[in-house]
């Protein structure tokens, strides 16, 4: 089963992709003296800029797509909600039941 397939079984089937990341209270978003409300700012640099050197980025932005309601603020992995969207629309086909006769 390719990607396209999988992506349009699990969202059939109601199913995450992703599973919200495993955090070990060392990543940017997490370290001490750090405010939470920073990373719900929309464009906030500094945020962005902590994800980047952060080693759960991947799996952030993996949850981040599969779930655009629950990231529809602030930042994840690095992105903004407008650069999510543009990755969802660009990469997540969605395919329909067709039948090919």
């Amino acid at each position: 089963m390719g990607i396209n397939a999988t992506v349009a079984l699990a969202k059939r089937l109601g199913l995450p992709l992703s599973p919200y990341p495993l955090l070990t209270g060392t990543e940017p978003c997490r370290e001490s003296g750090t405010d939470p409300e920073d990373w719900f700012s929309n464009h906030n640099g500094d945020a962005v800029r902590a994800c980047r050197r952060c080693p759960r980025q991947l799996a952030c932005l993996a949850y981040s797509l599969d779930h655009p309601f629950e990231t529809s603020h602030g930042i994840w992995a690095a992105t903004t909600p407008e650069r999510r969207e543009f990755l969802r629309d660009t990469y997540y086909t969605t395919t329909t039941d067709t039948d090919p006769e």
